[in-house]
This record gives structure tokens, sequence and C-alpha cells, in this order.
């Protein structure tokens, strides 16, 4: 993923010190805000956020961004995306990131939210078996009781 000239709205805290990811996000052309607005163009979703699950807060905060178009993407993707991380390996026998849901038994939103905190990593919307590993041990979590904050 490249990222374009823009504003970038970030919930939660990410792991990457704020200095270094607006000065790459400058050197981009864009500026990072706080909080969503009209200009808003990509959201990060770091993943700290998980605790504003509670209540469904960052999902609303997701579906909002989304209705004024944004791009929601997980920390992960960003930071590789700034260059700060490296580029994810190609794995072979990768399984569709449609078809992991299915597979997994989670419904799409909850794989959705796995993969924006990065517990599962599409790369060019595939994704490997140690994710399918992830999800269906994520799947037995949430049928023992768990929910997806713990």
């Amino acid at each position: 993923m490249t990222l374009r000239a823009g504003r970038i709205s970030i919930i939660g805290r990410l792991s990457a010190p704020m200095g270094v990811v607006a000065r790459e996000v400058a050197a981009r052309g864009g500026t990072v805000q706080r909080g969503l607005s009209r200009q808003t163009g990509v959201v990060v979703v770091a993943r700290t956020s998980v605790r504003q699950l509670a209540g469904g807060r960052l999902q609303a905060k997701i579906a909002q961004a989304e209705r004024q178009g944004a791009v929601c993407i997980s920390e992960t993707a960003f930071l590789r995306a700034l260059g700060l991380l490296p580029g994810a390996a190609q794995v072979p026998g990768a399984i569709a990131l449609d078809a992991l849901a299915d597979k997994a038994g989670l419904d799409p939103e909850v794989v959705r939210l796995l993969v924006l905190f990065d517990l599962i990593e599409p790369r060019d919307g595939q994704c490997s078996f140690g994710d399918l590993v992830s999800a269906r041990e994520v799947a037995r979590l949430l049928r023992e009781g768990l929910d997806l904050r713990a």
C-alpha cells in the first residue's frame, strides 16, 4: 500500500513515536490530524484502540470514517507504508481474505477487526495458513465466552 498526500487520523496510540510518524507523513505531503473530518482520507486503527470496542465506540468511528469516504487500515499496514517497518513476505498457499471468515467460523465483521488489530495480516487480499489458525483460535475463544477485547 502506498499513502497518498492527505489527512490521516489515528484512532488509539501508535507504537511508533508520533514525531517520527508526523514527519514521514509530512514528507509525503500529508498531515496527521486529531479526530475525523470530512477531509480525512485514511484512518489508522492502532492496536491500542481495542479498548474502544466496549459499547461499540470503535465500530462507530470506523463506520463514520467509511461513510465520509476514508479508508481504514491497521497500524502495521500504516507503518509499513511509511517505511517504518519492513514489508511483509508473500506466503505460498494463501487463503483469500474473503473466504477466511467461513473457514474460521467467524462473522466477517470480526475478521475485519482482526485485520485492523494486526492479528491477521493479509497481503494483496490473501492470508497465510497462520492467519487461519489465529482466526480459528479467536473463534474458539469467542465461543467459550471471551469477548474480542480479551
